[in-house]
């Protein structure tokens, strides 16, 4: 098992455990960050996370950003933002 932890989310940390073979692979990893920043943000976590206009801001562009992006964008529109916004599309793995 490994942890990983995002000191822009600290809250939300990412647990790894391997799903077979000798230990964890990438898809292991990769698997454990989507499953974590996926998730639909709560009205909760929006008003915890999101402080100033300006991080709103940039929040909504990485939100809209991620939409124009995505095959299933009207979907992804009427869900509303996901943790993952909350990254302001800085969301390249740059590795362990």
């Amino acid at each position: 098992e490994m942890v990983i932890r995002n000191p822009l989310l600290p809250h939300w940390e990412i647990t790894i455990t391997r799903r077979g073979g000798m230990g964890i692979n990438c898809q292991d990893v990769y698997s454990a960050i989507h499953a974590i920043y996926q998730p639909v943000l709560t009205e909760g976590e929006r008003n915890f996370y999101i402080r100033s206009p300006e991080q709103r801001k940039r929040c909504e562009a990485a939100f809209i950003q991620r939409c124009a992006k995505s095959t299933n964008r009207l979907e992804e529109r009427v869900a509303g933002m996901r943790r993952v916004d909350l990254l302001e599309g800085r969301t390249i793995f740059m590795g362990l």
